[in-house]
């Protein structure tokens, strides 16, 4: 019977998120735009702009301000189109897959029993998963019709969502952070959120063995990712961390 206890009580602690024991240094991440989003695709191999369309498209949307100088004269953008490429060459296995999306949420009151610092009911997180990105880039001077080979936004799904009534805090911890609060003149009790997500796969953009137009047709583009972390700061700035959360 113990034992069957002890194996219970093992799965009800994968199961429920928990907070790291460990605490890494703070980083700083690329937001999750568009532009980032597409980088991190080139990095996975699922958009290539491997031919004159798709490279094109990838310049006006990435690289505008080089469209800009140098489309409009043949010659100058062939030499541009050269130096896109040798630009990607040494940067596309580099490109950073993980993500970060910044959001703030509002505490309410501590609740004894359960030892939670209650998010506010007008700031839940309940089941976060999906994150939607800008639109495309669509400066005028760099709107061509190529430009529809890419997705006309990334949505980006995390296969672990989350869902947190609030932060697991000890007594002493609240009191600390509400007085924190309180010194601030926060009366919102409002903090600082990054969600820090792992793009793993999406389906693949960009010419193939059948065909060189195997585009997005400007669709809307589901990327898969992995929530990594969530960090809450009291700072706009995201320097001051003050939780660090890791959810299975």
């Amino acid at each position: 019977m113990k034992k069957m206890l002890n194996i219970i009580a093992f799965f009800l602690m994968l199961a429920a998120p928990v907070a790291a024991f460990a605490n890494p240094p703070v980083r700083s991440y690329l937001d999750l735009n568009y532009v980032n989003v597409l980088h991190a695709m080139i990095k996975l191999g699922k958009f290539k702009p491997d031919n004159t369309d798709f490279l094109d498209a990838y310049s006006m949307v990435a690289h505008c301000d080089v469209v800009q100088g140098s489309f409009n004269d043949e010659f100058r953008w062939n030499q541009a189109r050269e130096a896109m490429k040798k630009w990607l060459a040494p940067r596309s296995g580099k490109f950073p897959t993980r993500l970060g999306v910044r959001s703030k949420i509002m505490f309410s009151r501590y609740d004894s029993e359960s030892k939670y610092y209650l998010f506010s009911e007008q700031t839940p997180m309940q089941k976060v998963n999906t994150f939607l990105t800008d639109a495309r880039p669509h400066a005028e001077v760099c709107t061509k019709p190529n430009n529809i080979l890419l997705p006309s936004r990334f949505q980006v799904i995390t296969n672990n969502p989350v869902t947190l009534p609030g932060l697991r805090l000890s007594e002493e911890q609240a009191k600390d952070l509400r007085q924190k609060f309180e010194q601030a003149g926060n009366v919102n009790r409002l903090a600082y959120v990054r969600f820090n997500i792992d793009i793993t796969d999406a389906e693949y953009i960009g010419p193939s063995v059948f065909t060189t137009q195997q585009g997005a047709n400007d669709r809307l583009w589901k990327v898969k990712a992995t929530m990594h972390s969530i960090e809450f700061f009291s700072d706009p700035l995201y320097r001051n961390r003050f939780f660090y959360f890791v959810p299975f």
